[in-house]
């Protein structure tokens, strides 16, 4: 019996995001297992489904995905993820980036480019749109962008922590890496942000949408150690 893979789909309902909800649909060489809101916790259902593939479908990437794909990447090596972007703007591109996305299509390539590329990051591969190949050309070359300041997965889930009131220590035994990784990361993103402490941090990735959206007003539980 032939297998095909199973699919959770992540999507935040943008009206210009319905031909991937319709493809999934009529496609016969992928289970859709689940579809969730883009509000939904995606981390606890990865852990109960156990998804061959994430396919995310955004009109702008929200935050708290970005933070959820920190730990599932982090935590369950085996899961893809497939990113379909209705307007791709540099940030959306590089902070999905920075979490290691597997593969982006611009929603103009479904349905023709969906299974096209399921099949390359299935290979191993990364899997670009052909429409978004210039765009990130033109991003990378920039001296200086959004792109410059945006945390890799390791700093997001650590200000996010930090966000949360938790200790190097606590921040350490829940990502899995040792105190003094936590203090390398910070010192990296002390530089780039040019802040001097852990609030400072906090308030600049505020600032920026960088934190996830349940623990934005949490300021009364910085820590500056």
């Amino acid at each position: 019996m032939q297998y095909y893979p199973h699919v959770v789909l992540v999507d935040d309902g943008a009206p210009s995001l319905a031909p991937l909800r319709v493809a999934l649909t009529q496609t016969t060489e992928l289970v859709v297992i689940e579809q969730i809101d883009h509000r939904s916790s995606l981390i606890s259902l990865i852990e109960s489904t156990q998804p061959d593939i994430i396919i995310m479908g955004f009109q702008r990437v929200p935050v708290s995905i970005i933070w959820q794909l920190v730990h599932i990447h982090s935590h369950t090596t085996n899961v893809l993820s497939l990113a379909c972007l209705a307007d791709p703007i540099s940030d959306d591109v590089w902070g999905l980036l920075t979490v290691g996305v597997h593969g982006y299509l611009h929603i103009d390539d479904i349905p023709q480019g969906l299974l096209s590329g399921i099949e390359h990051i299935q290979r191993g591969g990364m899997w670009w749109s052909p429409s978004l190949v210039p765009l990130l050309q033109e991003w990378s070359s920039a001296q200086t962008g959004p792109h410059t300041l945006l945390p890799d997965p390791y700093e997001l889930a650590i200000v996010n922590l930090i966000a949360q009131g938790q200790t190097n220590r606590q921040i350490a035994r829940e990502l899995s890496i040792s105190e003094r990784a936590i203090r390398f990361h910070l010192g990296q993103l002390y530089t780039r942000w040019g802040v001097q402490n852990r609030t400072q941090a906090v308030l600049f990735a505020k600032d920026h949408g960088w934190l996830d959206e349940d623990i934005e007003n949490n300021s009364d539980r910085y820590h500056t150690y």
